[in-house]
């Protein structure tokens, strides 16, 4: 999984397409891949929040990974806050246990996951 960058969250889907066929910024399908995503995270980032691939979507079409699926809190990734932004980010703070919405232009890191092209 893990490849970490620093960017905006506007930047950083290119990034990940850029850096390796099949990659893409973070989305997490069921809590042992989320588990596995804090663990990861825990390792190598303790300092700052990371984006993920989790954005609003337009016109009111709720929370969506960059797959495409809808945001489920079955993902083993709650939401904490109610914030304003239209991108998602995985605060530092509490062990990136769960997600917070940010201004789309601040820095963080962000975090790609390659999916094998078959």
């Amino acid at each position: 999984m893990p490849a970490l960058g620093h960017d905006t969250a506007v930047s950083p889907q290119p990034q990940c397409q850029a850096s390796q066929p099949g990659a893409h910024l973070a989305w997490v399908q069921e809590p042992r891949e989320a588990a596995t995503m804090r663990k990861v995270l825990s390792y190598y980032q303790r300092t700052q929040p990371v984006w993920i691939g989790l954005r609003l979507g337009y016109q009111g079409e709720g929370w969506r990974w960059v797959n495409g699926t809808e945001y489920s809190g079955a993902s083993g990734i709650p939401r904490r806050s109610a914030g304003s932004g239209a991108c998602a980010a995985l605060p530092n703070v509490g062990g990136f246990t769960h997600w917070i919405s940010t201004d789309c232009s601040q820095q963080h890191f962000f975090l790609c996951k390659v999916v094998p092209e078959l």
